[in-house]
């Protein structure tokens, strides 16, 4: 637990602190999640009582059947069904979306293809992968100015770059590849911001 506040206060530190070198908030952020990823799996391993106690006449396993687990987790490994994978393996109950439906929320090109699949209205969108740079012009004659540069695969607002240039497109490109290895560039959505 100690070790687990210890980075908490290390993140909080380094996102105040505002630095220009994303690399620190994205070393910051991945250190929250496998943190609470590996402190998930310990506590379940030490709470969780022998399979012998659990018989249907034990108080034990009355109590333990009710007891689920909430996992409030954030990122990659928190939010991408990785825990939820664990969970079901080890048959332990949990709220909110099984895996596939948080590996598709986390994927920001499946997402927006199962969206379109099914009929949903959605903003047009390129995909880039491996390393490859889409050309500039291409992208603002399909989707024009200003456009967003994601990883697809990532939490929050991490990588992400709204980008009004070429110039701005260039440095956009090479942190969002920080992050992933695969990008969206959206168009711009005029509209009313709800959060």
């Amino acid at each position: 637990v100690s070790l687990f506040l210890c980075l908490m206060l290390l993140s909080s530190s380094c996102m105040l602190y505002r630095c220009r070198e994303s690399i620190v908030l994205y070393f910051c952020y991945l250190l929250i999640s496998y943190s609470s990823c590996s402190l998930l799996f310990f506590f379940l391993m030490i709470r969780r009582p022998p399979r012998s106690t659990l018989d249907r006449s034990s108080a034990a396993s009355d109590v333990y059947k009710r007891q689920a687990i909430f996992p409030v987790l954030h990122g990659p490994n928190g939010e991408d069904g990785t825990v939820q994978g664990m969970l079901k393996l080890l048959g332990i109950p949990f709220v909110g979306p099984a895996l596939l439906g948080s590996a598709v929320g986390m994927d920001k090109e499946v997402m927006k293809r199962l969206l379109r699949e099914a009929g949903i209205k959605i903003g047009d969108y390129l995909v880039a992968r491996y390393g490859a740079k889409p050309d500039f012009d291409e992208v603002k004659s399909r989707l024009g100015m200003p456009v967003f540069i994601k990883p697809a695969n990532m939490g929050s607002s991490v990588g992400i770059s709204k980008v009004r240039d070429e110039q701005q497109y260039d440095e956009a490109i090479r942190l969002a590849y920080n992050f992933d290895t695969k990008l969206v560039i959206e168009a711009n959505i005029e509209g009313r911001e709800i959060e």
